[in-house]
């Protein structure tokens, strides 16, 4: 008899814990926990989460990570009551998502990818929800791969604000670089 499929969980802990069951709750928030450690953020007031999905769910029959497709979902999370999450809103975005990061004012998603042609992802958010994606290429940014070192093209394994939300660092891990970008 096949094993029941479980979609994957956000579970939020509301601590202390207490012994109380009902101090853990869920949401579904497909993400692979054996993708990027910052694969999630939170909005500065704390009441917001935002999941990329890395990896997707395992297909029937696989039973190793290189058997996961790529993922390419984005889910804002309303945590402004912990004890019942609920899902704002879902959208598809570039495949193969790494770090998602907030902007310190909150006004700005930030996604890296390994999606050639759209290494970087900005979302603008506006009353808690979330609006058109701009897709940036590093090559559009001025960085061009190395023919010997990026047979697959380039991407960005992380991207990070800087605390005034003015410039964002992007980690090519790859090149053994960090660029830094101003954002209008």
């Amino acid at each position: 008899m096949p094993t029941p499929t479980v979609g994957d969980k956000l579970s939020i802990v509301t601590l202390p814990l207490n012994g109380k069951k009902e101090a853990i709750a869920q949401v579904d928030a497909s993400n692979s926990g054996i993708g990027a450690p910052y694969a999630l953020a939170l909005s500065p007031d704390g009441r917001t989460a935002y999941v990329v999905e890395t990896l997707g769910a395992m297909p029937t029959g696989a039973t190793r990570r290189e058997q996961l497709p790529p993922g390419n979902q984005l889910v804002a999370i309303d945590l402004s009551n912990p004890s019942r999450p609920t899902v704002r809103s879902r959208t598809t975005i570039a495949s193969k998502p790494e770090t998602v990061r907030v902007q310190p004012n909150g006004n700005v998603l930030a996604i890296s990818t390994q999606t050639p042609g759209k290494e970087i992802i900005l979302i603008p958010i506006q009353n808690n929800q979330l609006g058109q994606p701009v897709e940036l290429s590093l090559r559009q940014l001025g960085i061009q791969p190395d023919s010997e070192k990026f047979q697959n093209g380039l991407s960005v394994s992380q991207i990070q604000w800087h605390p005034s939300g003015r410039y964002l660092a992007v980690n090519l891990n790859y090149r053994d670089e960090i660029a830094f970008y101003e954002v209008h």
